[in-house]
């Protein structure tokens, strides 16, 4: 059952004081900062997400996607890293806009 409302920024924070290591709660303020045009909120979210567990290769593709938007060259290095450490390369689908 989904809730009546999706929780505020404000509430994501709280929770995540309450159990930073909580991956999926961190995403999902990251991606709900996406949603709200408040990138520069979301990048942080992203790179403590792609720092803790290495393997998360959703979080590291969207912040390659973020810094590379931002006109950062090494975003794409970035991400293929992240495929790399995950011993699995997704190039096709997901890091070929990277490179692009």
């Amino acid at each position: 059952m989904l809730p009546a409302r999706f929780p505020y920024v404000s509430e994501f924070r709280r929770a995540l004081e309450l159990d930073p290591a909580n991956a999926e709660l961190r995403r999902d303020l990251g991606f709900l900062l996406l949603k709200m045009d408040r990138e520069e909120e979301a990048e942080p979210e992203f790179q403590i997400l792609v720092e803790t567990p290495p393997d998360d290769l959703l979080s590291a593709t969207q912040l390659a996607f973020l810094l590379n938007a931002r006109g950062e060259t090494d975003a794409p290095s970035r991400c293929s890293i992240a495929c790399w450490q995950a011993k699995t390369w997704i190039w096709p689908t997901v890091c070929a806009p990277c490179f692009a």
